[in-house]
């Protein structure tokens, strides 16, 4: 991690996408080198968790149109997608927003 005096303009850290990462961490503009994620680090809980929530995003597609409908106007007034509001039900994390 290196730190900046500044954040260079928004056209530098576009061309730099996937190579540099900038940042602003407490206050300070700083930059590092682009964050590599290796899927062969995953403990088997954690495979396993993400094949599931896999398998639920795909299900909101073979919803009926007015399932969907439904769950879009529940979110309506809220930050979530209909697909948020699906996913969190299946999972049991549904909550009501506040």
């Amino acid at each position: 991690m290196a730190r900046l005096d500044s954040l260079p303009s928004l056209e530098i850290i576009q061309g730099f996408k996937g190579v540099i990462d900038y940042f602003v961490t407490r206050g300070i503009p700083c930059a590092r080198r682009w964050p590599r994620y290796s899927k062969g680090r995953m403990s088997a809980p954690a495979l396993q968790a993400a094949a599931l929530f896999g398998a639920i995003v795909q299900a909101y597609a073979l919803l009926p149109a007015n399932v969907k409908q439904e769950l879009t106007l529940e979110a309506a007034d809220q930050p979530r997608s209909g697909r948020d509001i699906m996913v969190s039900g299946v999972l049991g994390h549904l909550h009501e927003h506040s």
